[in-house]
């Protein structure tokens, strides 16, 4: 039963809408790391399968914009299957190095977790040189319509184009897997508050799904013979799936953890509804200059104390201090930790004491400081 140009079309748009979406995440993670100042390798190396999944996309509509015209699919480069499958393979494995940097990103520098993500980032460029290698070798030849049973070209050809498969087969089974298995391994003694951890770990779990939408393909490329005239066009949907999820899953950690600080803006209540917060919004938003004072509002003209000159006060005017320290994960190994120390003054009036709340913003790049996470050796 062959499709009807309408539930083509149909099918078109929505794989079409699929991959906008991914496109849609990719800008916005480059966009926010662009704004943010965050740019790094993974960022940067999100870029080309950000090009190659619009052009892809592009290429699967002008197909239907040809279906009538004079010149046949097959006299056009950009329709030629070498073509397609470059793209196709380019979207998926440059996704998979950027995942793989973006790991990377999270341990800190020396750790032997980020040197294994590097060495899976390379492994995974080698991967990809190798499938473009083969696609390039092994579907030279005579293109299988005008192949027939009895010439032996065409038959060398169809076995050149079955090994080149299960090779590209083979290398992403072995890379979807990899990428399920390791971030759940390393992340596992990583010391997070248990919400996001849990958030954390089923991010990156979610390389399952590009490991679904591999087997999807291969189910397709092995009954491809049994779908009659629709195992291409069915085959070219599944690889068109598989570059939307290859591509959301690179993105979905930093897009969600985005949405997820932005949530936790609107609906954090304040933690402490008695007291007043003073703050300048004229102030950059930057860890090192912002500074927040709670006071109490029937004390006196609260007096601020400098923190270098607590040790110079008498032993009797101090009180056991209280510490509360927060994490972030929003943005890689290299953010700061937000510490808030509640110190009480030596005012001893019957207002009681004025309570001053000072953050201070320690930076992982520093040896003498603890970083936000504690990543075990």
């Amino acid at each position: 039963m062959t499709l009807s140009p309408q539930a083509a079309i149909a099918w078109e748009v929505g794989v079409t809408l699929l991959q906008a979406i991914a496109i849609a995440s990719t800008v916005v993670r480059l966009a926010h790391r662009w704004r943010t100042d965050r740019m790094w390798w993974d960022d940067w190396t999100a870029f080309p399968p950000l090009f190659f999944d619009i052009m892809y996309v592009i290429i699967l509509w002008l197909r239907v914009a040809t279906i009538h015209s004079s010149r046949t699919k097959g006299e056009v480069f950009l329709f030629s299957t070498i073509f397609n499958v470059f793209l196709f393979r380019s979207v998926v494995w440059l996704s998979r190095i950027s995942l793989a940097l973006g790991i990377s990103r999270i341990f800190p520098p020396k750790h032997r977790c980020r040197y294994f993500a590097f060495g899976l980032a390379a492994l995974f460029l080698c991967a990809y040189i190798v499938n473009i290698t083969t696609t390039a070798l092994f579907h030279a030849g005579p293109p299988a319509s005008a192949c027939s049973t009895e010439d032996k070209e065409c038959t060398r050809a169809a076995v050149r184009v079955w090994i080149m498969n299960l090779i590209t087969l083979t290398f992403d089974a072995f890379a979807d897997v990899i990428l399920v298995v390791t971030p759940p391994i390393m992340l596992w003694k990583v010391r997070l508050p248990r919400n996001q951890r849990r958030l954390v770990l089923a991010l990156f779990s979610s390389s399952i799904l590009s490991f679904l939408a591999s087997l999807a393909f291969v189910l397709v490329w092995m009954l491809n013979s049994h779908l009659g005239p629709n195992g291409y066009f069915i085959m070219m949907l599944c690889a068109h799936l598989q570059a939307f999820v290859c591509l959301l899953v690179c993105n979905l950690l930093v897009v969600t953890m985005l949405f997820y600080r932005v949530f936790r803006r609107v609906t954090l209540p304040d933690p402490s509804p008695t007291s007043e917060s003073s703050f300048d919004p004229g102030l950059p938003e930057h860890p090192s200059k912002t500074h927040t004072t709670i006071s109490n509002p029937s004390a006196p003209t609260p007096q601020h104390l400098n923190l270098s000159r607590l040790s110079d006060s008498p032993p009797e005017t101090q009180s056991s201090n209280s510490t509360m320290t927060f994490t972030t994960i929003y943005e890689g190994s290299s953010l700061p930790s937000t510490q808030l120390s509640a110190l009480p003054t030596s005012r001893s009036d019957s207002n009681g004491p004025t309570w001053t709340t000072t953050p201070s913003f320690d930076d992982t790049s520093s040896s003498s400081k603890t970083p936000p996470w504690s990543f075990p050796e």
